[in-house]
This record gives structure tokens, C-alpha cells and sequence, in this order.
């Protein structure tokens, strides 16, 4: 076993508009002190927020876990890095320096609205999936029985999508769609459609010489079909993996009547 050799610490702040909360309970939090191996030590902070975390030296970063769902880690904190050497201690901003990169923020934008099938009705339980295009944060909520979704995030860019599982009878009829969030308090509605899954698709990948290609994991198929313009072939849906070989693919005829298929595999 390679022992520690050095020491990071610090002090969590609650969001401004939840102070002076504590790190109990509900706002229980932790904080994991990792270095480009994913090697690393957790530890729980303490009611005031305080981190005392033990590391190897080296490059470290730091990832913040919370119980409550409105809080979130600043989004500088997942691209900071600190180069320590051994036993050298990292005192990270406090109360009294500089709190920025360890104050948390709570999560008061809105984006809400409905998700619809190609005939306008409201369909329940599907997933709906958003992300920051200016930060590495992920955020999920499900459609409720009237179709109506609700996520609390931070400000921010965001790219929203219905991601239907594939158990389910829909497929996403649209690409990703833009929001920007430009206040802490912004709020959004969106609009995400799906259409009724009602194509199924089973085939192989072979090449040249009839062979069927088994790629690495990433191997996937694309559906396009060609736009309402006449012009453009657009990407239906997320499309499909490859799994040795083969693949199954959920299309729909309320969006197209032909489609295209191309077989794509980024590592080869």
C-alpha cells in the first residue's frame, strides 16, 4: 500500500439564501479527494462544513457529494486542480479568505413543461435528462401522469432531452434542446416531444467480405431521415448500440416513412 503524503482542508458553505444552515441531517455532505488514478480518500464534513482529508501527493481534485437535491457544488470545483507535494497541507479557501470555489449554491432556476406524442397527448413516465453545455453537471426528472415535468438547477446553459428507456413504447422525436438559464432565479418552459416507437429494426454490422464487425462498446447505429425541406437528412433519436455485431433499433412511421442507417465506431 502507498501511504498518504499530504493533506487537504477546508470549509463547505451553505448557499447564501439557506444560512446559516448546518451539515446535518438533510444537508449531510461529503467531500472525496481523488488524483488522475481515481485514487483517492472520502470523508465527512463536519456540522460547520469543515474537510480535513488525507492524499497522495500530486495532482488532486476534489468532488463534493450532497443529500440535499437544491445544492450544488460550484462548477469551477470539478475543474481545479492542486499540485501537493509530500506532506505539504492544503488550506482551501474558508469564511475568512476567499469562499467562492467552496460556496455552494442552491438550485433556483426552473426549467418545467410537458412531454407530447405526435398527436399532442401528454405521456407519463418518461425520462427526461439535462445537462450544462458550460459546466459538467447532470441533472434527471421523469414526466408525471398529466406529462408535466419540473427540474430545479443552477444558472446556466443547458441542453434538455426526453430520453425514453428502451422498455418503453416512445422514442425521442427531437434533438436536444437549448435553455439558457441567465439568472439564479431564471425559470423556463420546454416543450420535449416523443412519437410512438412502433418500427423495430434487428440487424448486423459486416464488412467488405460478409464478416460481422465487433467493435468496441461505442460502436453504434444512427437513423436519418430526410427533413420536411427536402434537403437534409436529420438524426432520429439517439439511435442504437452495437453489441457484437448486432443491433435492435425502435423507429417510428409518425416521423418518417424511410430512413437511413449508418453503422458508426469513433475508435476505429
Amino acid at each position: 500500500m502507498t501511504p498518504t503524503a499530504a493533506v487537504v482542508a477546508g470549509q463547505l458553505l451553505p448557499p447564501v439564501p439557506d444560512q446559516p444552515a448546518t451539515f446535518t441531517v438533510g444537508n449531510a455532505a461529503a467531500v472525496r479527494a481523488v488524483n488522475q488514478e481515481g485514487q483517492g480518500n472520502t470523508v465527512q464534513v463536519t456540522a460547520d462544513g469543515h474537510f480535513t482529508i488525507n492524499v497522495l501527493a500530486g495532482n488532486v481534485q476534489l468532488r463534493v457529494a450532497l443529500k440535499n437535491a437544491l445544492w450544488s457544488p460550484d462548477p469551477t470545483m470539478a475543474g481545479s486542480v492542486w499540485t501537493l507535494a509530500a506532506a505539504e497541507t492544503l488550506a482551501l479557501p474558508t469564511a475568512n479568505d476567499n469562499p467562492s470555489l467552496l460556496q455552494l449554491l442552491k438550485k433556483q432556476a426552473v426549467i418545467s413543461g410537458t412531454v407530447l406524442d405526435e398527436k399532442d397527448n401528454p405521456i407519463a413516465n418518461i425520462p427526461i435528462r439535462t445537462w450544462r453545455m458550460d459546466a459538467p453537471e447532470v441533472a434527471t426528472a421523469t414526466s408525471a401522469s398529466n406529462g408535466a415535468y419540473s427540474l430545479n438547477l443552477v444558472s446556466g446553459v443547458w441542453q434538455i432531452w426526453a430520453v425514453p428507456s428502451d422498455a418503453e413504447a416512445y422514442v425521442s422525436a427531437e434533438s436536444p434542446q437549448k435553455v439558457a438559464l441567465l439568472t439564479p432565479t431564471a425559470t423556463a418552459t420546454q416543450l420535449l416531444r416523443v412519437v410512438t416507437a412502433d418500427v423495430t429494426v434487428i440487424g448486423q454490422v459486416v464488412d467488405q467480405n460478409g464478416l460481422v464487425v465487433t467493435p468496441g462498446p461505442d460502436g453504434h447505429i444512427i437513423p436519418t431521415y430526410l427533413d420536411k425541406d427536402g434537403i437534409h437528412w436529420r438524426q432520429f433519436a439517439n439511435g442504437a448500440p452495437i453489441i457484437n455485431g448486432a443491433f435492435t433499433l425502435k423507429l417510428s412511421s409518425a416521423e418518417a416513412s424511410h430512413f437511413r442507417l449508418h453503422a458508426s465506431f469513433p475508435n476505429l
